[in-house]
Order: C-alpha cells, then sequence, then structure tokens
C-alpha cells in the first residue's frame, strides 16, 4: 500500500537515517503518480503500476480512489523540517533533517503552521561530521515559548545559543535515546515577528549566518576568532575566495563558493581539512566587492 509504504516505513528510514532507502521509495511513489497525471488528486490505496509511457495531459477528473492516508505524507515534511508545537504547553519542536546531499546540508524558507499561524525555518549544518547547527525560526506573529527543542547530535561538548546569547549550560539538559536523542532548552520568551535563532556547536564562538525575515546576511566578510579557531562569514549572494596562508608564506587552504558561508578553522578538529596546526595565519577573502586581510593566531 503505497500510503503505508511512503509514509510510515520510509517516514521511519528517514527518523533513522536510512536516507537511501527514504528517498528510492519517495522518488519510485512520484513517478508512479506525477507520470500518469489522472493519478494526481485520485491516488489510490494500492502501489499504482510503473508508468512506461507518461500521461503528462489528464483525462479523467474522477478522484473516487484518492485515498483518507494521503495526508500523512506531511509527517515525512515535518520530519525533514523538524518543526512541532504545542500549543497548550507552548513547547516548541526545531529539530530539521536534512535528508540529501544534494540539500548542501541546508533547508531554505521552509514553510509551517501552528496554532498561531503560519511560520518560516531556515537550517544549515557544518562542520567535520555536520552537528554543528544553525536553525532561524521566523513566524508570521507573535509566539509564546516555554521550552524548545532541538536534535541532539552526539558533540561532546554542546555550546547552546538563541539570538546569539549563550546559554548556561543549567538550563539545557540531554533528553531521549537512541534516534530521539535531544537538547532541551528552558527558554521563555515571545518569538517576534523578526524572529529567533538557535544555534549548537562544540565551538563557544560559532555564530548564525542570519537570513530569516527582516535580518540582512552579511554585505562584507565577517570574522570571529577563540583562542583555538577563527571563522569567515562570506557575503550573501556573492561568489568568494578566501585563502589561508602560515607564516612561512605557504598557502594551507583555498575555497572557492557562492553565497553567505561561515567557514571554521581550528586547532583540535581531527577528521576535519580544516583542522590547522598552533601559529600565526593570514586570511585573504574576496567576497564581493571586498577584499581584505586578517590575521589569526592559534594556540594548542
Amino acid at each position: 500500500m503505497a500510503e503505508y509504504k511512503t509514509a510510515h516505513y520510509a517516514g521511519l528510514c528517514l527518523e533513522t537515517g536510512k536516507f537511501d532507502v527514504w528517498y528510492s521509495l519517495q522518488y519510485d511513489w512520484y513517478q508512479r503518480i506525477f507520470n500518469n497525471r489522472n493519478l494526481v488528486y485520485n491516488i489510490p490505496l494500492s502501489i499504482p503500476p510503473k508508468v512506461t509511457s507518461p500521461t503528462y495531459l489528464a483525462t479523467s477528473t474522477s478522484g473516487y480512489d484518492e485515498y483518507i492516508s494521503t495526508p500523512v505524507i506531511w509527517r515525512n515534511y515535518y520530519t525533514m523540517v523538524g518543526f512541532h508545537r504545542n500549543g497548550y504547553s507552548k513547547e516548541l519542536w526545531l529539530e530539521p533533517m536534512v535528508p540529501v546531499s544534494e540539500m548542501n546540508h541546508a533547508i531554505k524558507n521552509a514553510v509551517v503552521f501552528s496554532p498561531e499561524g503560519w511560520a518560516t525555518i531556515n537550517y544549515s549544518e557544518s562542520g567535520p561530521t555536520f552537528a554543528t547547527q544553525a536553525i532561524s525560526f521566523t513566524p508570521d506573529n507573535p509566539m509564546n515559548v516555554n521550552v524548545i527543542y532541538i536534535r541532539d547530535k552526539g558533540l561532546s561538548v554542546n555550546y547552546v545559543k538563541i539570538n546569539n546569547v549563550l546559554i548556561d549550560n543549567v538550563q539545557v539538559t540531554k533528553t531521549g535515546s537512541g534516534f530521539s536523542k535531544e537538547l532541551k532548552i528552558n527558554w521563555q520568551g515571545t518569538v517576534p515577528s523578526s524572529g529567533l535563532t538557535v544555534t549548537v556547536s562544540d565551538d563557544p564562538g560559532f555564530g548564525p549566518v542570519r537570513n530569516e525575515k527582516n535580518r540582512q546576511l552579511p554585505q562584507t566578510p565577517e570574522f570571529f576568532s577563540t583562542m583555538q579557531s577563527f571563522s569567515i562569514t562570506t557575503c550573501a549572494s556573492m561568489p568568494h575566495q578566501i585563502c589561508i596562508v602560515s607564516l612561512t608564506g605557504k598557502t594551507v587552504k583555498r575555497i572557492q563558493g557562492i553565497g553567505a558561508i561561515q567557514y571554521r578553522f581550528g586547532v583540535g578538529m581531527p577528521h576535519s581539512e580544516n583542522d590547522l596546526s598552533p601559529g600565526v595565519y593570514m586570511a585573504k577573502v574576496i567576497s564581493g566587492n571586498s577584499a581584505l586581510n586578517k590575521r589569526f593566531i592559534l594556540a594548542q
């Protein structure tokens, strides 16, 4: 039965990280339905046959076979964007999951709805194991919140920031087990229509690239550093080049990209291509019409 195969079993695969199985099931069902446009609003309980000759112009207006469980596909969508809301208890879940690398480890402008109205979620994951998270949540209407839950992705140390303000560790509790591990943040407040950002990293200096409503992405490169690391955030909607040079003049890293991206370099980042030895480094950044040089000193 297609609805259960794609919504329930594929949803289980999505939750447990079996993204290839999830993707295969979703794609197969999509091909069986949308290559025969007579089924788009008439999805049967059974699994339709594979389409060998596509029908792109529907010839039937029947909705007789449309099965009531089709809306459970929304569960997969909400699993991906990670949004859940308890209007009574004021609990808010922001636990996005990016199922395919083709999405560049990001979700952009995902629309959700809640008891308070519509909202938008943006998300990016980075770091050597993509365990560093940056989430922005922008509701159309102000939203009162008592607790925020975010996904626990297994970092040895979690520095949680809300609106770029570090949250005291006593306010962050690990809950759940297995694939249901979460970080429970005891944060009470009102999320305004300008939005809220949440970041999780093992680097206390990590900050979000802001791209929610009524906020401006950086128009010039931004820099942040600690004793063990430094980060570079590039300009919005512009190509950029980053060159990291050691004190001896040797180029140790060269990166090219497009858009606002935060790159982090540091000491003690095993298995990461941005792991550096202690020393003095010069970062040359060309982003848009800006060209900047910045010196960083990394200690053990």
